[in-house]
């Protein structure tokens, strides 16, 4: 719980980075998290197997919707809806 609201409060002070990493994701699957920051080498492991557009939607659900749509502001419309489909596919 304490990486989520690390996340929430990153994404709070910065939206505009938080859009560019999430970006990232969705296009190249860059910007990699350290294993300090993904919880450790399981979590790292397990960050490993999800697919750009599964890391990206993790992000967003973990920040809530308030606080995601504060990063779609920074990120064009494709990109909003491909996470948005991406979440909806989780919730089935």
């Amino acid at each position: 719980m304490e990486l989520r609201k690390d996340v929430r409060k990153f994404a709070e002070d910065n939206p505009e980075i938080a859009a560019q990493m999430v970006k990232s994701w969705l296009r190249e699957g860059g910007w990699r998290m350290s294993e300090t920051a993904t919880g450790g080498a399981a979590a790292s492991q397990a960050a490993k197997q999800l697919t750009r557009q599964q890391k990206a939607a993790a992000v967003v659900i973990s920040l809530g919707a308030e606080k995601a749509s504060q990063l779609y502001q920074y990120m064009d419309p494709d990109d909003v809806e491909q996470i948005t489909l991406e979440v909806a596919s989780w919730a089935m």
